[in-house]
């Protein structure tokens, strides 16, 4: 007989479990080049950074602040769903459009699909990062890259850029290529000349070809 493990959207989570997906993040982070020697920041030689890139934060109405669980929206579908078909479309759609938004990218579609309790977005981290140091909330400026001309601007009147950049994809579908997203391409291009000391941080599911990040 099959066990009863519980019900699926059961948040079993533990701090323990916590810090260990943190530490196997780290370890997956891979470092290509550290020009200038930019890394690591140091926030109390630090007065404003500039977070560049939709993928930084969240959008399109997801929440911004506190790690709001991204799972809830999901599970509100679910309950929603009856059996006529009518049903099911609107309730795929819906779905569909929760993961196509710009939320930071922890897992792919289909089998490789994550649906954490929450989501800590880089935008949340740096600018916990810079309040610990005991910097205003004004000492982290975000843009999200969709003008790339501004975008440049905000970076370049910081003392350091981080600009963020993201990929996903899913079983059943191919990338077509290892390119970035050519309006992610633009903005990486903008601010990067605007600011000298630039930390481009992407977040991809296999290789990916960083031609515009040098």
């Amino acid at each position: 007989p099959r066990q009863n493990y519980g019900p699926q959207g059961a948040n079993v989570t533990s701090e323990a479990h916590n810090e260990l997906a943190r530490e196997l993040a780290s370890a997956g982070v891979v470092l290509l080049q550290n020009k200038q020697a930019v890394l690591p920041l140091d926030a109390g030689n630090l007065s404003t950074i500039a977070v560049i890139g939709a993928p930084a934060s969240f959008e399109t109405g997801a929440p911004a602040e506190g790690g709001e669980p991204a799972v809830g929206a999901v599970h509100t579908v679910l309950h929603s769903i009856t059996t006529s078909l009518r049903a099911i479309l609107e309730w795929f759609l819906t779905v569909r459009r929760i993961f196509q938004q710009n939320w930071p990218v922890t897992g792919g579609g289909g089998s490789g699909s994550v649906m954490p309790p929450y989501r800590i977005s880089l935008l949340q981290a740096v600018q916990a990062h810079m309040r610990k140091a005991g910097h205003p909330s004004r000492a982290v400026v975000f843009h999200n890259g969709s003008d790339p001309v501004a975008a440049a601007r905000v970076a370049g009147q910081a003392d350091v850029a981080i600009i963020v950049v993201g990929v996903s994809s899913q079983e059943g579908i191919d990338r077509t290529d290892l390119m970035l997203p050519p309006e992610q391409s633009a903005y990486v291009q903008a601010a990067g000349a605007a600011q000298t000391r630039s930390i481009v941080v992407a977040v991809s599911p296999g290789a990916l070809l960083t031609l515009h990040c040098q």
